[in-house]
């Protein structure tokens, strides 16, 4: 077994595992990266299909002060460009350009509202105090991704006010920890306006997050051959300080006691641990003879067994004839569009569901998810508008999304209609889009296929094809969601045993899960010098 020792072994190759493997490695220790799929990333990366690139996850890379440091540090060198984001509902279109301008924003709202104008420079008067709070917390080159502090004039004239002013707006932030549904119910009554505004957000997503999305909007950037080439160079980077990647390794149990991970292929020893999946799956994996380790265990099994993931997504792939990319061009590199103003909550799912059960009559349940696909927002990205590699000439590659609840598609499966749902999604995608703004894409549609909350389930092991980790519909949110508490994410409560990524702090997002990796490496790397020094 001594064979098998390793200092670090990472179980997951998501944002977070890669980040702490990554750094681990780069400290000089034996570090050991187990993958259950073929390929690491998890949910964030790219796929080919013929001669089209497609992202799955994230459709860009939101820099937070965070994923750019981080680059510059482990050595990564990386292409990007610009990933402006529109907003667009009905006619009404805007790109994003200023989280603190917004103007064009609140004309987009009062065209559509407007009785409504009072409320809506309100309403957009909070998006910019919070956009203002966003950028202290996530504008400034994140100090844990730097290794010399020896820099005094930056640490009196940079890091220094800038520390004072974390504090502060740490402290202010807290008041707006209530879902912004209730936040904007403040100043509207008006629910279709409300729905116009935050109905692209998870359910009940704090104020604080949803309304933050404008900065967010400002800093996407799109690598260049897409979101892949960033996990293909972290895994690079990986390998070339020493680690060691294990894909189709799928971890069977973890015994704490003896520190052993047995993985499908192998059994190894661990010094320290990390686990970077799904925070539901953890706690049927480890193990233990200790009568203290097997209490908590229980505990957190039944702590867990209400729980749901945050909100999934149905996502159609379009690969389109596209002369001089006409169609790409007006979908625009990144859009969020709304064909119909009226919004989801005058079209509930307790239309189709009583309780914990949907209706068994097919008609009314596929009725039901084509009226909720017009009223939904489409979240489109067009890759080939970044990289016009990455699609054939005159042709482009759409990417469709809209959130979708991982119950109804489940039951549907069980259901058998299942195909039903995907002749009518891979239709209806096209002529919502058609209908309504993107004419001529019905006529030029090469070939479409989709993902659903089932697919992100089983290719990214994401609990009920969870985007981000955990719902704020449960209480008591299995997870750190207050960026005062971000260094207590890595605990597991298990010994030697850690954790990182999309389940470890709420709601998540690319650059969190790569903050939540480095937190936990930086623990990990403290331990080991300190076992070494006391041996």
């Amino acid at each position: 077994m001594k064979n098998n020792h390793y200092d670090v072994v990472v179980i997951g190759a998501g944002m977070g595992g890669l980040t702490t493997a990554n750094y681990c490695a780069r400290a000089g220790y034996k570090v050991l990266l187990l993958e259950k799929e073929p390929k690491a990333g998890g949910l964030f990366g790219s796929f080919e299909s013929g001669e089209y690139v497609f992202d799955h996850g994230a459709r860009a890379v939101e820099n937070s002060g965070i994923m750019f440091p981080m680059f510059k540090q482990l050595g990564i060198d990386l292409e990007f460009v610009g990933s402006p984001v529109t907003i667009g509902i009905e006619d009404q279109f805007v790109q994003i350009i200023s989280d603190v301008e917004l103007e064009p924003y609140i004309q987009l709202l009062t065209n559509l509202f407007p009785d409504e104008e009072a409320n809506i420079r309100l309403i957009c008067a909070d998006i910019v105090k919070i956009s203002q709070m966003t950028n202290v917390l996530y504008g400034f080159d994140n100090p844990l991704f730097l290794d010399d502090y020896s820099d005094k004039e930056y640490l009196l004239n940079e890091l220094l006010p800038w520390t004072f002013k974390l504090l502060s707006t740490l402290r202010k932030t807290k008041k707006y920890f209530h879902p912004v549904q209730e936040h904007l119910e403040r100043y509207t009554t008006n629910q279709s306006l409300i729905d116009m505004i935050i109905q692209h957000f998870f359910e009940d997503t704090p104020t604080q997050f949803a309304l933050s999305y404008f900065t967010l909007y400002t800093d996407y950037n799109y690598p260049k051959g897409g979101t892949r080439q960033v996990v293909a160079a972290m895994v690079e980077k990986f390998k070339e300080n020493g680690g060691t990647l294990l894909v189709e390794s799928a971890v069977e149990s973890i015994d704490l006691d003896q520190q052993v991970i047995h993985f499908q292929g192998g059994t190894v020893n661990y010094s320290y641990a990390l686990w970077g999946g799904s925070g539901k799956y953890l706690h049927d994996l480890v193990t233990s003879t200790r009568p203290k380790l097997q209490s908590l265990i229980t505990q957190k099994q039944i702590e867990l067994s209400n729980k749901k993931g945050a909100d999934s997504a149905m996502t159609v792939f379009m690969k389109v004839k596209d002369k001089g990319r006409a169609i790409a061009k007006k979908a625009g590199m990144h859009t969020f569009y709304t064909p119909i103003k009226e919004g989801l909550s005058k079209h509930p799912i307790s239309i189709i569901k009583e309780g914990l059960s949907f209706s068994n009559n097919k008609q009314k349940v596929l009725d039901w998810v084509q009226r909720f696909y017009e009223l939904n927002t489409f979240e489109i990205s067009v890759p080939v508008l970044r990289d016009e590699s990455l699609a054939p000439k005159d042709e482009s590659g759409l990417i469709v999304s809209t959130l979708m609840d991982y119950s109804l598609v489940k039951y549907i499966q069980d259901q058998g209609w299942y195909e039903e749902l995907k002749e009518l999604t891979n239709k209806l995608f096209v002529d919502v889009l058609d209908r309504y703004w993107l004419h001529g894409l019905k006529d030029n549609i090469i070939e479409r296929f989709w993902a659903t909350p089932l697919t992100m389930e089983k290719f990214a092991s994401t609990f009920q094809g969870s985007l981000s980790g955990w719902s704020f519909r449960n209480d008591k949110v299995p997870a750190e969601f207050l960026f005062s508490r971000v260094n207590k994410t890595m605990l597991t409560g298990y010994p030697n045993l850690f954790q990182a990524g999309q389940w470890a702090f709420a709601p998540a997002g690319l650059p969190t899960a790569a903050l939540t990796g480095k937190l936990a490496a930086d623990k990990i790397i403290k331990l080991l010098k300190r076992d070494k020094k006391g041996r």
